[in-house]
């Protein structure tokens, strides 16, 4: 069985991926933006957002490994 440690970040990042989405879908102008523009902006908030999650469960995976 994989502990929480595998699969959290998984979870972390489908959750911001769906967080990316509803908030292109709701600030977006869906029908005059292009879809290649969508993509990026969702790709670019993603990535920026993705640095909440990534740096604290770094810093857990670290800590439990000096342990």
């Amino acid at each position: 069985m994989l502990s929480a440690i595998y699969w959290l970040p998984v979870i972390e990042a489908a959750l911001l991926l769906l967080l990316c989405v509803l908030l292109v879908r709701k600030y977006a102008d869906m029908q005059r933006t292009d879809y290649f523009t969508i993509f990026l902006v969702i790709i670019g908030w993603f990535m920026a957002f993705s640095m909440i999650f990534a740096i604290p469960m770094d810093l857990y995976i670290v800590s439990v490994r000096i342990d």
